[in-house]
């Protein structure tokens, strides 16, 4: 499963973001793709956007993947404690022929 976001994740859109994260895990995938090719900025109040989830993936085992992240948004991620949590590849993730859902 793929989820593709875009433009800003804040504070604002945390809510939206962790929805639609939560949503891809209803199917139980084996890998989340969370793809930030096109995030032009991860605020660093926006983990409520990706706690929740996590949490979520660790009781369904699925590991989730972060690709494409621009230095800002890693440097975000680790800011935020999240990159012990998270798998961050540069390119695509492993088995990510799945369906794809977007959020942003």
């Amino acid at each position: 499963m793929v989820v593709r976001m875009s433009g800003e994740i804040t504070a604002e859109n945390a809510e939206r973001v962790d929805q639609g994260l939560r949503n891809a895990l209803r199917t139980h995938p084996r890998i989340l793709e969370v793809d930030l090719q096109h995030v032009t900025y991860l605020a660093g109040d926006s983990a409520r956007a990706f706690l929740p989830a996590l949490r979520t993936s660790r009781l369904y085992g699925t590991r989730v993947v972060v690709t494409h992240a621009s230095a800002q948004a890693r440097s975000t991620l680790q800011r935020l404690g999240l990159t012990n949590m998270l798998d961050i590849r540069e390119g695509n993730a492993p088995d990510n022929g799945r369906p794809d859902s977007r959020t942003s």
